[in-house]
This record gives structure tokens, C-alpha cells and sequence, in this order.
């Protein structure tokens, strides 16, 4: 558990389409074998550290004929933002993905202030 003493505590979200592949045949949709597409976020404004992040699939437009895999992640998380990726492997043929985010942490108040 992560407890976030003496602060204010910010929440921001927002939503990634991380690719859309169909159309123009990228290797997400025609590919085999281990694949990963990326994308930095940045937030609103910066918390005061890493924040916790809560990832969750909006919308998926894959292949049913094959195995479906995948894998989100939330990587480098840092206070003023975060790596959103998406990894898959084998024969799954993924053609979009839009993946919404929320990140939880302390941010600054114009009421703190130190000495």
C-alpha cells in the first residue's frame, strides 16, 4: 500500500490510441513473433513523485481466428509522465488499441509551503 501523507492528492487521466494497423498493414497486425509498440504520456502537470498508474483497455479490434495476446504495461514512470506500452507474441494479430490511463499521486498545493 502506498500512502500519500501531507499532501494533496492529484488524479489525472487520459486516453491513448497506441496504433491502428489494419489499413496500413503494420507489423502489430501482419507480424509473428515478439512485438511491442510504444508511446510516451505526459501529465497535466507534474506530481510531486512517481505516481501510481492504472491502465485499462478501451478498445481492442484483433483477429479471432488466432490466440489473442497481449500484455499492457506502464513503464519509466516518472513524475512528470510515463511509457505506455503494449507487447504480443506468436500469431496474434492486434489491429488497433486505444488503452485509457489514470495516475495517482501527491502534487504540490499553493497552500504548502517550507522554511
Amino acid at each position: 500500500m502506498r500512502l500519500f501523507a501531507q499532501s494533496s492528492l492529484g488524479i489525472d487521466t487520459g486516453v491513448v490510441e497506441l496504433f491502428s494497423e489494419f489499413e496500413g498493414g503494420g507489423s502489430m497486425w501482419t507480424g509473428q513473433g515478439p512485438r511491442a509498440r510504444s508511446q510516451d504520456v505526459v501529465f497535466s502537470r507534474p506530481f510531486q513523485n512517481a505516481p501510481v498508474i492504472q491502465l485499462g483497455v478501451l478498445l481492442w479490434d484483433v483477429d479471432t481466428s488466432v490466440n489473442f495476446r497481449a500484455h499492457t504495461l506502464a513503464e519509466d514512470i516518472r513524475p512528470d509522465g510515463f511509457r505506455l506500452e503494449l507487447r504480443t507474441w506468436g500469431d496474434s494479430r492486434i489491429a488497433r488499441v486505444q488503452i485509457g490511463w489514470t495516475a495517482f499521486g501527491p502534487v504540490a498545493d499553493d497552500s504548502d509551503w517550507t522554511l
